[in-house]
């Protein structure tokens, strides 16, 4: 999993691709994952970086008080990485009821 964050960064990192090209090839790289629930965990953490990224996008050219859209920008965030852990929390209560 640990090469898959890091494709992941590579993928973030690169200013030539779109929001929805980043989440293209973000979804290509999830198919290496062989648990289905590791790989339906990633392919939603991958949509709440998506959402957030385009809503920030919109806050940077749309607000003529950067300020503000600073503050927004940093609430979006949070509420994606708050997303994100809940997500992955789901993932390994489902890994564990599968289990046990």
């Amino acid at each position: 999993m640990d090469m898959l964050k890091l494709e992941k960064a590579v993928i973030d990192s690169n200013p030539d691709f779109s929001p929805e090209g980043k989440l293209l090839f973000k979804f290509a790289a999830n198919t290496q994952l062989a648990d289905p629930i590791d790989r339906e965990a990633e392919t939603l953490c991958d949509l709440a970086d998506y959402r957030c990224e385009v809503a920030c996008n919109f806050l940077k050219t749309n607000f003529s008080d950067q300020d503000m859209a600073k503050f927004g920008i940093g609430f979006l965030h949070g509420a994606a990485e708050d997303e994100k852990i809940r997500i992955l929390q789901q993932a390994e209560l489902a890994k564990w009821q599968r289990c046990g």
